[in-house]
């Protein structure tokens, strides 16, 4: 059906619908930038703490196949020590096309940072460790916001709609093009392009639309 719809103030909500996407990163800062009240450690964390180094490395897997892999290491001081973390890897095949080794730094670093935030120590022997937020599917970190109420408050800031918008890097610029769903928060912002010519807000019928 065609439709007007009167979105003002949208929420760009970025997607690139792949599991365990560097994109949910600039997901979580949109978020957590948008709504305020919500727990620190749902912004990332870019930096590398001192005394720890982003290492990079390649290897062959347990089928042979070459990687490249990006991970947070002690430096030298912290060998021996309780703080002796290492963050989990992130790794791509080293004959993958269009590689995206920025996107993979970050995530290295924002995986480590989150698990030292979620950190506690084990008897002594180190630190047990889980990430705060997940960084693979768009419905569980919604679901850490609180998914049922997420759209309220959006609303609740002054959002009337959100825009879904595919986008494939981290920092990649949103525009309308990219747009992939159009969701209205109040079904009187939708109307039929064959209207009677009056844009009603206080009508649910979608054929009253005006000259706007």
């Amino acid at each position: 059906m065609e439709v007007y719809l009167k979105i003002e103030n949208p929420f760009w909500l970025r997607d690139d619908g792949s599991m365990n996407s560097p994109v949910l990163l600039d997901v979580r800062d949109d978020i957590y930038a948008a709504i305020p009240g919500l727990p620190k450690g749902l912004k990332t964390n870019r930096e590398v703490p001192k005394g720890y180094q982003l290492k990079r490395r390649e290897e062959d897997n347990n089928k042979g196949d070459s990687m490249i892999i990006y991970a947070i290491w002690p430096t030298n001081e912290l060998y021996d020590t309780p703080k002796e973390i290492y963050g989990p890897d992130i790794s791509t095949y080293a004959n993958a096309k269009n590689i995206d080794e920025e996107s993979m730094k970050i995530q290295a670093i924002v995986a480590f940072n989150d698990q030292v935030a979620a950190g506690r120590e084990d008897n002594g022997k180190g630190y047990q460790r889980q990430s705060v937020w997940d960084t693979g599917w768009t419905s569980q970190l919604l679901k850490q916001l609180g998914r049922d109420n997420f759209n309220q408050k959006l609303a609740d800031q002054g959002y009337d709609g959100v825009f879904v918008v595919t986008v494939q890097r981290l920092g990649e610029e949103l525009t309308i093009d990219k747009v992939d769903e159009f969701i209205a928060f109040d079904p009187r912002q939708i109307k039929s392009a064959s209207n009677s010519g009056n844009f009603d807000h206080e009508s649910d019928n979608i054929y009253e639309k005006d000259d706007i």
